[in-house]
This record gives C-alpha cells, sequence and structure tokens, in this order.
C-alpha cells in the first residue's frame, strides 16, 4: 500500500466536527494515494467543500481527483523552476535522499520548498551533521545502509567525495573484528571461520572490481587520504562493497572480515597510483550508478555475480588528455539520475515474472539459514544465480528483460544449484499443489528501479492456492536478495 505523510492539515468549519473531518480527510488521502514507487511532494492540496457528514465516498473521489491531477501537473526536482512549482516528483525516496547528499557534497545548500518534505530527516542539517545520522540509522537498518552506499557510490562518481570523508570521521565507530577473529577461525565453527578468512580478501577484490575504474580508483585514493586510524577509511570501504554487494549486509561476520581486508590492502584490486584523485568522469558518468557494473574477469573460484539492477546504459566516449575536460561542478549541476528518465522506470513486458514468486517459497523452505552456514556464497549472489538457474531451466528466452536483471551462475557450484531447485519444485508440489514450472512461467511487467523491482501481474493471475499460504505477499526488503519486491495483481500500469 502506498504511503502518505500530511506535514499540515487545514479545515475550516464547526469546531464540533473538527475531528470527524480530519479523519475523513486522512483516510480519503490514504485510500486515494497512488501506488508505485514515484514520490509526490506537494506544497498543497486543495479538496474544496466537503460534507462531513453522510459516506466517505465523496472524500475519496476528491481526494483521487486532485492527487491525479497534482501528478499530472508535477516536474521532476531537477527540473529547471522546480522551486517555483506547485508539485515535483522523484523516482523513489532513495533518489530524493541521494540528490540532496549531492547537493550538500557539492557545497550548495538546498533552499527550495520541497527538500525539508522530501526527506523529512534531514532537518535543515549541515552535511556533517547529517552524515553521522544516516550512518546511526544504516546501523540500526540494512536497508537504509544499503541505499547510502550506492549514495556514496554515485558520490565518487561525481568526484565529490572530500566533504564527506570529513563527514565519515564524526560518524559511529563501524563495527571491527577483533584480531584473533581475522586471524584465526572461531572456536565454535573452526571451518567456517577459517575458510572465511582466506576467502574474505578474494572475495573483496571481486567486489571492489565489480565498480568502474573512476569510482574505484577515487574511493580508493579517498580511503588512503584518511586518517590512518580514523573511521572514515573503513566506513568507505564497508560502503563500496554493500554497494557491489548488498546482499553483503546479512553476512555481517565476512563484512567485517571483507572490510579489514580492504583497509590492509589485501582486498582490493590491482593498487592505483597515489596522488590526486582523477578528473571527473563525463556527464554520462555522474549521472547514474547504474553505470558501476561488473566487469568481466577476475580469477579465483568465487562467483562474479552483479547486483540486480536494470542494464547499464552505454558510457559516452573519455575525452583523451589533450580534449578538454569538462567542470565538474558544471557536470553535477546539469547531471541528470537516471531514475528520472521515464523511459528507465517503464514497464517490461516478461514471459518469466513469476519467477520472483519463488522468494516466499525459498525462505519458507529455510534458504536464509542455509546461507547463513554459507556466507561466501550468500555474498557472492547465490541467490540471484538460483533464480537465474531456474529460468534458464525454463528455457526463458535469453531477450527476456528477467535475465537482464540476474548475474551469470558460471562460478557457482551447480550441485548447489541444482538440489534447490529440485527441492523447491517438490516443495511446491506438495505445499501449494503447484509445479514449479507453473510458477515460475507466469508472464508479467516489470519495472525496476536501483533497490527494489515491482512485478505487474494481470488481476486473473491471482492463484489462489498460492495465496492460502501467503506466497504472493510483497517480500518487501529481502536481506539475502539486497533488495525489496513488490506484486502487484492489476490490469493497467502502476503508476
Amino acid at each position: 500500500m502506498a504511503q502518505l505523510a500530511v506535514s499540515r492539515l487545514r479545515l475550516r468549519g464547526p469546531p464540533a466536527l473538527a475531528f470527524r473531518a480530519n479523519a475523513r480527510a486522512e483516510e480519503a488521502l490514504r485510500l486515494a494515494a497512488p501506488e508505485g514507487e514515484r514520490l509526490l511532494v506537494l506544497r498543497r492540496l486543495a479538496l474544496g467543500r466537503l460534507p462531513v457528514t453522510g459516506g466517505a465516498a465523496l472524500w475519496e473521489a476528491r481526494a483521487g481527483l486532485a492527487l491525479r491531477e497534482a501528478g499530472a501537473r508535477a516536474v521532476h526536482a531537477l527540473s529547471p523552476g522546480a522551486a517555483a512549482v506547485e508539485a515535483v516528483w522523484f523516482a523513489s525516496v532513495a533518489e530524493a535522499r541521494w540528490l540532496l547528499l549531492r547537493e550538500l557534497a557539492a557545497g550548495r545548500w538546498p533552499e527550495a520548498w520541497f527538500w525539508r518534505l522530501a526527506v523529512p530527516g534531514w532537518r535543515g542539517l549541515s552535511l556533517a551533521a547529517w552524515v553521522p545520522r544516516l550512518i546511526a540509522a544504516g546501523m540500526r537498518d540494512a536497508e537504509s545502509e544499503v541505499a547510502l552506499a550506492r549514495a556514496v557510490l554515485r558520490l565518487a562518481e561525481a568526484g565529490l567525495l572530500p566533504r564527506v570523508v570529513q563527514a565519515l570521521e564524526a560518524a559511529p565507530a563501524p563495527p571491527r573484528a577483533e584480531p584473533a577473529q581475522v586471524a584465526a577461525p572461531r572456536s565454535s565453527a573452526p571451518a567456517r571461520g577459517g575458510r572465511m578468512a582466506v576467502e574474505a580478501p578474494r572475495l573483496a577484490v571481486r567486489l571492489m572490481d565489480r565498480h568502474a575504474a573512476v569510482a574505484r580508483a577515487r574511493l580508493l585514493a579517498a580511503m588512503r587520504a584518511a586518517p590512518p586510524q580514523g573511521r572514515a577509511a573503513a566506513w568507505l570501504a564497508r560502503l563500496a562493497l554493500l554497494a557491489a554487494a548488498p546482499e553483503a549486509a546479512a553476512q555481517p561476520d565476512l563484512l567485517v572480515a571483507m572490510t579489514e581486508a580492504v583497509i590492509a590492502g589485501e582486498g582490493t584490486p590491482a593498487a592505483a597510483p597515489r596522488g590526486a584523485m582523477p578528473q571527473a568522469a563525463p556527464a554520462a558518468q555522474v549521472a547514474s550508478s547504474r553505470e558501476a557494473q561488473a566487469r568481466p574477469g577476475g580469477s579465483g573460484p568465487l562467483p562474479d555475480a552483479r547486483p540486480i539492477s536494470p542494464p547499464a546504459t552505454p558510457r559516452r566516449r573519455t575525452p583523451p588528455a589533450g580534449e578538454a575536460q569538462p567542470d565538474p561542478a558544471a557536470v553535477v549541476a546539469r547531471a541528470r539520475p537516471a531514475a528520472a528518465t521515464p523511459d528507465d522506470d517503464a514497464e517490461r513486458f516478461s514471459r518469466a515474472a513469476g519467477v520472483l514468486l519463488l522468494v516466499r517459497p525459498l525462505a519458507r523452505m529455510g534458504l536464509p539459514g542455509w546461507l547463513d552456514r554459507h556466507p561466501v556464497l550468500a555474498a557472492s549472489g547465490f541467490v540471484r544465480a538460483l533464480l537465474r538457474h531456474v529460468a534458464l531451466r525454463m528455457r526463458v528466452p535469453a531477450e527476456d528483460p528477467l535475465l537482464g536483471l540476474l548475474p551469470a551462475e558460471d562460478a557457482l557450484p551447480g550441485t548447489a544449484l541444482d538440489a534447490w531447485r529440485v527441492g523447491l519444485d517438490r516443495w511446491l508440489r506438495r505445499r501449494a499443489r503447484r509445479r514449479l514450472a507453473e510458477v515460475a512461467r507466469r508472464p508479467g511487467w516489470l519495472a525496476c528501479t536501483e533497490d527494489r523491482i515491482a512485478v505487474r501481474f494481470p488481476a486473473d493471475a491471482a492463484d489462489a492456492r498460492l495465496r492460502r499460504l501467503a506466497l504472493d505477499v510483497d517480500p518487501g526488503w529481502v536481506p539475502w536478495l539486497g533488495l525489496a519486491i513488490r506484486y502487484h495483481f492489476r490490469d493497467d500500469a502502476v503508476p
């Protein structure tokens, strides 16, 4: 269900009816709020004269009409003159937070009316005061920490890390491992602890190698420039790893071990030359973190699994040394996030959208516990590879957009993938009286943002056997996938 927040509600009428009118207005706005991931920020919304007594249908209809009209007039927050209009929109709450961080990191103070409403936790704080609060919130909630990690990666692409590094020094201390935890296995699980200590640096190398060269070089340069015993380097390393593999947040011990390896220089690719940070990237690189996709290559038996995100947009040619480089401030001012482009958020038809309905069955089968016993596989993207494995066995066409959102499975153990696929088929047959193919081959539409996927099925595709077991209920944030998934059963597109 869509979320709605009202900063101020103004009513005119008899004082005796104020409580009832307030309840009617809140209920009408809540029911009329449009679904979807888009964040709509309104300066004011007038509902006109409405009777307090009687049914609530008129209130809901009036609120729905007013919201639709306001949404049609809304412009993106980065559009010229957005501060002068009555309604603006962001692709998501995460985009609003990232754009505000970018403004503060660039040394600009956001003065438009919509910033405080779009990011209520900001409250007009400076970057040095706000980043520690974001870090503290991320330590309590994995989804918030992953969103912050992606925002910091974008700031690295834009060349805006210096102010962020200063703010990270004032953040709470990051989780750190005891020296014995990294150097020797834990007595309670010697085999697992010993393998984690060996595999953590190798996995960290592969995760850092997924970032674009410009972002990776700037992150490593910022870590080296930070105080040796300070907190900024540790947070940059941790957030860089989470941006590459958000599912690593569900494996705290492994994430701490990889962070220590990056700080020690064991978990980074070939060392970049010391010195000044690279020049600003072209506008196409600054505009979107979708260009920070995995690069082929690497060594070792660990899988090269990428986070689920829409296909990367083609990069522009990097100007040779002799050509004029764009001014970083001008590039950032002109840059527009890829999520703000309507075509990027358009739904895409998939013949196997039902593969994403397998998240809850896998959770019911005990996959999260199994991943906790195999943290290296979990952080390497095993679940995404498993979903791709199922899709391929269902003979999904190579051009299907679902396969573009899932990583290749070549480096992962095929026996484990086969075992979970067969077990999933048997579980569905026994519990839901459905074959795996009947669930996975359900057509639908996919709408993707950086951290979530909305799956829309036709209204008549609702399956009573799945619903009886609550298998088609929104999973929400899935820690071992590192993203949020929402299901919609409707015939029209989600706004």
